[in-house]
């Protein structure tokens, strides 16, 4: 095989990867936005509120790192912000690291003076998919687990 021929397999091929991978990606954040719509709460594809620094001592694993927060969803709800996000970050310091993703749901009061900096956040079901998480955090059918403070977690 003439090296001209295979750089042009390889470059076709991480194209049609790379086209998948934004279709894919583009197919999710409109889902969620339908869904955020649905719901009368607002949809940005970013971390728009810098939530990530604020959000990782609570994540379900300690020492999370790499956080990358995106497709969030955000509206208040009595009385209380609220924030749902696709959170990807790196878990596992020796050998083998994973970078699961899963949807969170973020709440804090609304007024500032009972603000203390302190984060409820409800991981999503992980045995669903990313959209289906989105559906139960946005409109749950049932009562949430029970939510986890951040704070808690620090001591």
């Amino acid at each position: 095989m003439h090296a001209a021929l295979f750089l042009v397999i390889v470059l076709g091929l991480t194209a049609g990867a790379a086209s998948a991978h934004f279709a894919r990606r583009r197919r999710r954040g409109q889902q969620v936005r339908d869904l955020a719509s649905k719901s009368n709460m607002h949809y940005c594809i970013s971390d728009r509120f810098d939530l990530a620094g604020r959000v990782a001592p609570g994540l379900d694993c300690p020492g999370a790192a790499n956080i990358h927060l995106s497709d969030l969803v955000y509206g208040v709800k009595d009385d209380r912000f609220r924030y749902i996000f696709t959170a990807e970050y790196t878990r596992g310091a020796l050998r083998i690291k994973r970078r699961p993703r899963r949807v969170f749901l973020v709440t804090e009061p609304k007024s500032r003076a009972v603000r203390d900096g302190r984060l409820q956040i409800t991981p999503g079901n992980p045995e669903l998919g990313l959209i289906q998480q989105y559906r139960e955090l946005i409109n749950p059918t049932k009562p949430l687990p029970a939510n986890r403070d951040e704070t808690a977690q620090r001591s």
